[in-house]
């Protein structure tokens, strides 16, 4: 019972046992037991400062496996150490040269660092291993349009196209048609991505659909919107900025 309503030191409580344990040792199938656990405390946010330590035992331990190496640089990504990230995505590649998801999350970095034209160069590398990666695809698509290239479309269309329920590959639909001035097919998009919206992205998502009901003079509409914006998220910014826009 404890535990159970203290996640957090229960989390740290077994951790202490499993790095100690002597299946998780690197003399014990390479510690690769460890990966298990350090992919659950990473994904699932429990704790991504312990996963960290299970990474890099497996990654010494075993000098031919890139998992260990990719899921490092994930890390770093996350806790914006880009060199670090940089450095683990390369040695992964070297071991698997042949999986594109190295260059793809290269281009991905280089984007949120507004290096649209390198993360343009790494994305196509990607593309050549695999022409139907869905987050190469992506990648290409953020970075050609975020360089003003319509072409984008036809990226994004296609890992939409591959994924057509998805929530990345869906809103980024709805980004590119709001940045290129395409009302309606903004307005589509966005409202498709609703059902898959995690909710994080959702305010954002309410509040890009109310700004485009009221371009598409549909009132009623943008205020359902907005209601729906104020009762699940009744502390956001967006809602002076939306109010405005309603004339409220």
């Amino acid at each position: 019972m404890y535990e159970k309503n203290n996640p957090d030191k229960a989390v740290l409580f077994l951790d202490t046992i499993l790095w100690d344990d002597p299946h998780y040792q690197p003399d014990y199938k390479k510690a690769e037991r460890g990966l298990s656990w350090g992919y659950l405390l990473k994904n699932s946010e429990l704790r991504p400062d312990l996963a960290k330590k299970y990474f890099e035992r497996n990654a010494r331990s075993d000098d031919n496996n890139a998992s260990p190496l990719y899921n490092l640089a994930l890390l770093f990504i996350d806790s914006n150490q880009l060199d670090s990230a940089r450095h683990y995505l390369k040695k992964g590649f070297f071991i698997t040269p042949d999986d594109p998801k190295y260059f793809a999350k290269f281009s991905e970095l280089e984007s949120s660092q507004h290096n649209y034209s390198l993360a343009e160069k790494y994305a196509i590398e990607a593309l050549k291993i695999d022409s139907n990666y869905p987050p190469a695809l992506t990648t290409m698509g953020i970075a050609l349009s975020s360089q003003g290239k319509k072409e984008a479309y036809l990226y994004l269309s296609k890992a939409y196209r591959i994924k057509p329920k998805s929530f990345e590959h869906t809103v980024n639909l709805g980004i590119y048609f709001s940045q290129f001035v395409n009302i309606d097919s903004a307005y589509y998009y966005f409202t498709e991505s609703l059902p898959f919206s995690p909710v994080k992205q959702k305010e954002a998502i309410y509040g890009s659909l109310i700004t485009l009901a009221v371009a598409k003079e549909q009132r009623d509409i943008a205020v359902e919107y907005f209601e729906k914006l104020t009762k699940e998220y009744p502390n956001s910014q967006l809602i002076v900025k939306k109010k405005k826009e309603l004339g409220i």
